[in-house]
């Protein structure tokens, strides 16, 4: 259980991606984007939690995978025009209603 006073990183990663199609799941040096991320923010003192927050199968299954926490986001917080606010709202919330 998450204390009152907890961080948590959350990586947005959208399956949408316009310019690099899943661009989150592309391999640089046999590390994803999502992966890169994830190791560095492991090394961090001050994180208590790692979440992955997407819209996209894929993506959840592979941090699945690394044994990454994950939040499957709404469609509707994944458009073009979605605000980043509304994505930590809904991870926010996602923790709170599951008492965490």
């Amino acid at each position: 259980m998450l204390q009152n006073k907890s961080i948590i990183a959350l990586i947005p990663a959208r399956g949408a991606s316009k310019s690099i199609k899943k661009k989150n799941l592309v391999k640089i040096k046999n590390k994803t984007l999502i992966q890169r991320m994830f190791f560095s923010l492991k090394k961090s003192k001050y994180i208590d939690k790692i979440v992955c927050s997407s819209e996209n199968k894929q993506i959840l299954n592979h941090c699945r995978k690394l044994k990454l926490s994950f939040i499957k986001r709404p469609k509707k917080f994944a458009s073009d025009n979605s605000d980043i606010y509304f994505t930590a709202k809904h991870c926010i919330n996602f923790f709170k209603n599951k008492g965490i």
